[in-house]
C-alpha cells in the first residue's frame, strides 16, 4: 500500500505540473481549459427509498442557483451505467454518478460557503434525505480534447477503464506514452470528443492507481471506435500500453447528462 501510495503521489504531481506548465485558460467552461489540470468531485450515489429523480433534480436546480450566486459554478453532470460490468449475480450498488468539475479554488470555496451560509447548510441537509452518496474528489487532464464539440449538447457517452502503473515503470513512462496516443488521437480521433486521465486525490483507497474516460457524443461515435480497435488494428496499440506499461480493468461504457455548464 505504501509503494501504490508513493507511486500515486508521484504520478499525481508529475500529471499536476504538466497542466500548470501548458496553460492556464478557461475554454471548457467553469474555468476549466483543456489544457490545464482540475478538479472532478465523484458523488456515488443512490437514490433514499421513496425519492424520485425529479426530487433529485429539483434540488440541484437549488443547487445551481446557490452556486451562481455565490461564485462557485462548477460543471455537473450525472452518468448511468450503460454497457457495464454488472449482471445478475453482481448488480450496480449505486443509481448513477454525478461529477463536478472546476478549478481546484473553485471547490475549496464552494465547500466553505456551504459550511458558512445557512441555505449551504440547508442544500446540504436536503441532499443527506434524499440520497446517500460518497463523495471522492480527483485531478483530471485531457490528454485530447476536441473543444467545440465538447462545448455542445447535453448528452454523450464515457467510456471508463481503470489502471494501475506495472511494475518496471515510471509515471514519466506512462506519460511518454499517452502523449504518443494523444497524438494518434488527434490525426484520427474515431469518433471520441474528449480523453481525460483522472486520478484519484481523496478517498480513492479502493481504488486504482489512475482512469482513462474517453468521451464520444452519440453511439454511432462509440461503435466507430470500437471498430477501429477491433477490425483496423487498433487493438494492437492498446495491447502494448496494457502489456508493458498499464494494467488495466476491461472498459465499461456509461450515458452522460449534462446538468450545470457555466458559462
Amino acid at each position: 500500500m505504501i509503494k501504490k501510495t508513493k507511486m500515486l503521489s508521484a504520478f499525481f504531481i508529475l500529471f499536476l505540473t504538466l497542466g500548470e506548465l501548458k496553460g492556464q485558460d478557461s475554454n471548457l467552461g467553469a474555468g476549466i481549459s483543456s489544457e490545464s489540470a482540475f478538479a472532478i468531485q465523484a458523488n456515488i450515489c443512490r437514490l433514499n427509498e421513496g425519492i424520485t429523480m425529479d426530487r433529485y433534480e429539483a434540488l440541484n436546480e437549488r443547487y445551481f442557483n446557490w452556486a451562481k450566486k455565490n461564485k462557485v459554478e462548477t460543471f455537473v453532470a450525472l452518468q448511468t451505467p450503460h454497457f457495464q460490468h454488472g449482471d445478475f449475480d453482481n448488480p450496480p450498488s449505486y443509481d448513477f454518478v454525478e461529477f463536478m468539475a472546476a478549478p481546484f479554488e473553485i471547490h475549496g470555496k464552494g465547500w466553505d460557503k456551504l459550511a458558512e451560509t445557512k441555505e449551504g447548510q440547508d442544500i446540504l441537509n436536503e441532499w443527506g434525505e434524499v440520497s446517500t452518496c460518497y463523495m471522492k474528489m480527483n485531478s483530471a487532464y485531457f490528454n485530447y480534447a476536441n473543444e467545440k464539440a465538447l462545448n455542445v449538447g447535453d448528452s454523450r457517452y464515457a467510456e471508463w477503464n481503470w489502471c494501475s502503473i506495472r511494475e518496471g515503470k515510471s509515471p514519466d513512462d506512462l506519460i511518454a506514452f499517452h502523449n504518443k496516443a494523444a497524438t494518434r488521437m488527434e490525426k484520427n480521433p474515431n469518433g471520441a470528443i474528449g480523453w481525460l486521465t483522472m486520478v484519484p486525490l481523496l478517498g480513492g483507497a479502493n481504488y486504482p492507481t489512475f482512469a482513462h474516460v474517453i468521451l464520444y457524443p452519440d453511439m454511432q461515435s462509440v461503435m466507430e471506435s470500437k471498430k477501429a480497435e477491433a477490425a483496423d488494428g487498433g487493438w494492437r496499440f492498446r495491447d502494448e500500453y496494457e502489456t508493458e506499461y498499464a494494467q488495466c480493468s476491461d472498459p465499461m461504457l456509461m450515458h452522460e447528462r449534462i446538468y450545470n455548464r457555466p458559462n
